[in-house]
């Protein structure tokens, strides 16, 4: 990989935003942008956005991205950081604080993939008699990855219930970032393939509470979920303020990507927490 890191600027301490998973970086840029002001912002990119990625099947586990992104740390020379993760990136932040505290300054999970504790059963039992079944994967392996040009996937992409209420210009970031030209030259593909999204997904860490409840006590910790999300649900909120009710929790307007959908509410929310922190 000959750029393994994509710099959004900025001044002052370093923060590292982890992606959802299928998500180039630079879609999060309207969010990102007010916290350059303050903070130098950055993105390790994972595995399936190397130049040249490894196959899918060399991902085993989610904690395999939290190596990666200790080891990025190590070859930036950065020796402690403000964690940004959004979905499985969250997550996988999460997963890396655990690994090496001392690396984080604080943590900053946007809808995490912290689930339930009924969902957290039902995929234990299904893992356990190997039935699981994410029906997350099929969605991504059929999911359209070849365009004729940028404004055949623009309008495509418009169509498309998950970019429902996604500002146009974001919805554009997205188009120009998530698209490289194809091996045989005739066309458009994802940078971040329907296969490597799908083995992320098949990789689904069940249970993340034991990773929070590892996180020492002192470390800063905010949760910022989407009031309509489908993954870090009311229950999941409940859950929080049982296992670790020292954490800092907002509810923005909006789904699961409320980044992409509230750019301004996020960058609000994030920096109004942020300026606590460092006073």
């Amino acid at each position: 990989m000959s750029d393994p890191v994509v710099v959004f600027g900025g001044s002052g301490p370093p923060l590292h935003l982890a992606v959802g998973n299928g998500f180039p970086p630079e879609v999060y840029l309207p969010a990102l942008r007010p916290l350059t002001r303050q903070f130098s912002v950055f993105t390790l990119l994972p595995r399936p956005l190397w130049d040249s990625p490894p196959p899918p099947a060399s991902l085993s586990s989610w904690q395999d991205l939290a190596m990666d992104l200790l080891a990025g740390l190590n070859q930036q020379s950065i020796t402690t950081t403000i964690a940004l993760g959004h979905s499985f990136g969250a997550t996988v932040s999460l997963m890396a604080a655990v690994h090496a505290p001392e690396r984080f300054r604080a943590l900053i999970m946007l809808d995490p993939a912290l689930f339930a504790p009924e969902r957290v059963a039902a995929m234990k039992r299904a893992q356990a008699t190997g039935s699981y079944a994410n029906p997350l994967v099929e969605r991504a392996s059929k999911r359209r990855s070849r365009f004729g040009s940028a404004d055949e996937a623009l309008r495509y992409w418009r169509s498309r219930p998950l970019f429902a209420g996604w500002p146009d210009a974001t919805l554009r970031l997205y188009t120009q970032s998530a698209l490289e030209t194809s091996a045989d030259g005739r066309g458009l593909v994802l940078r971040w393939s329907p296969e490597w999204e799908a083995r992320c997904y098949a990789l689904a860490y069940a249970d993340g509470w034991p990773l929070l409840e590892a996180l020492p006590p002192d470390m800063p910790v905010l949760v910022v979920r989407g009031a309509a999300t489908d993954v870090f649900t009311d229950a999941a909120a409940a859950q929080l303020r049982a296992v670790r009710p020292q954490t800092a929790l907002v509810t923005l307007d909006g789904g699961h990507l409320f980044p992409m959908t509230a750019p301004a509410e996020t960058a609000t929310a994030l920096l109004q927490w942020l300026t606590t922190q460092r006073g």
